[in-house]
């Protein structure tokens, strides 16, 4: 009887040791996780192709003009619908202009008038 009820408790011993093990595993993935962040937003670095993530400073730099830098990842997005950051009119602004689409040439005059047009939307949706 004595060495069933011994059984009992090494069998309780190892199954919480086992728990506590695996707990102490998962802890210390999840803490090491936090760590290894990206430094492309983790719920974007998949979605936006590298070509728009070259455009990242010259969009946070022109929404800068505008106290607007926090929306960088979302114009970065809208770049990735537009255009997926090839071509000249990077972000189809030439359209706020009154243009034909893709008129626009050059990428960076494209994330200036699109980030300008992007400026007056928000001023006009806070008013």
């Amino acid at each position: 009887m004595a060495h069933v009820a011994l059984y009992r408790v090494k069998a309780t011993f190892w199954k919480a040791l086992i728990w506590i093990t695996l707990g102490i595993v998962l802890f210390i993935s999840i803490v090491f996780s936090f760590f290894s962040l990206p430094s492309i937003p983790s719920g974007l670095s998949n979605k936006i192709p590298a070509t728009v993530w070259t455009y990242q400073e010259i969009v946070e730099s022109e929404l800068q003009t505008y106290n607007l830098e926090s929306y960088t990842d979302l114009v970065l997005a809208l770049i990735t619908v537009e255009s997926g950051g090839v071509g000249g009119d990077i972000m189809q602004a030439s359209e706020s202009l009154g243009l034909p689409p893709n008129t626009i040439a050059d990428p960076l005059y494209s994330i200036e008038v699109g980030v300008s047009y992007f400026a007056s939307l928000m001023q006009e949706m806070t008013e």
